[in-house]
């Protein structure tokens, strides 16, 4: 029977295509389908803070209106984790909204993740981070990433079929770029590492007109001037009785008001 029975299923619009007759020669070579490993790469890491935590996200092909489609599948360790009917109208609506939403980009960091350093031993404030992100990671993400911010999301854009052109790297760009699990770690890691620089210096959010007198009371500058409004502003100063500088400012933020 040509349709999936017995079970909820999450379809994903990825397939591989039924050859009907396998009795021609070569008849393998007409094989076909509609997608890369990149394609699943990005659905796993923009699912990933949908599902229940410790769940593993896995895909799974089954004979499906003529094609061999691919479906979402949840496991708990080893075992298969069934779902209702509301939980797969739930998923099925976020893989949807995926393929409609910027499908290319997979998720680098989301803001209910725990931001935890190589140079720190508790996470950074997801208070902080969401406050901050939207104000530098254009300086902090190479625009040749293409990153955005969706949903609560830091997304970019590292497909390997794309071509790159990064003078920061000395080996072979294209051979670099095709192992883009290699790339997104990386690219993980220093973000995480250069958010946790910048909490270091003492950075606050402020509006140049609304705070101008704390800017200047406590001689903030820009630290990335942008020329909106609200934007960044750090400590240039250094004070021996002020361990956490940004906690300091935020602190005194709230008192000032």
């Amino acid at each position: 029977m040509d349709v999936i029975v017995n079970s909820d299923y999450v379809l994903t619009p990825y397939y591989d295509g039924i050859i009907t007759d396998t009795t021609r020669p070569f008849w393998y070579e007409y094989q076909f389908n509609n997608y890369t490993p990149y394609d699943f790469f990005v659905l796993k890491t923009r699912l990933t803070y949908d599902v229940p935590q410790g769940y593993n996200i896995h895909f799974d092909s089954f004979r499906y209106e003529g094609q061999m489609r691919y479906c979402v599948l949840f496991s708990n360790g080893y075992t298969i984790v069934p779902i209702t009917k509301e939980q797969t109208a739930y998923y099925q609506n976020c893989v949807n909204q995926i393929i409609l939403n910027h499908s290319h980009h997979c998720t680098l960091v989301h803001m209910s993740q725990p931001f935890l350093t190589t140079n720190y031993d508790q996470s950074l404030s997801q208070r902080w981070v969401k406050t901050i992100l939207p104000y530098c990671y254009k300086q902090l993400i190479k625009e040749q990433y293409q990153p955005i911010l969706f949903n609560n999301q830091l997304l970019i854009n590292i497909d390997p079929t794309r071509v790159y052109d990064d003078t920061d790297i000395n080996n072979n760009v294209d051979d670099y770029y095709k192992d883009y699990n290699a790339v997104y770690d990386v690219l993980q890691t220093n973000l995480i590492n250069n958010l946790f620089n910048l909490y270091q210096q003492g950075i606050i959010v402020l509006n140049k007109d609304l705070d101008q007198d704390f800017i200047n009371h406590w001689q903030l500058k820009p630290y990335y001037d942008t020329g909106d409004q609200t934007q960044i502003y750090v400590a240039r100063w250094t004070n021996k009785d002020i361990q956490d500088k940004t906690a300091f400012l935020e602190n005194q933020l709230r008192l000032s008001y």
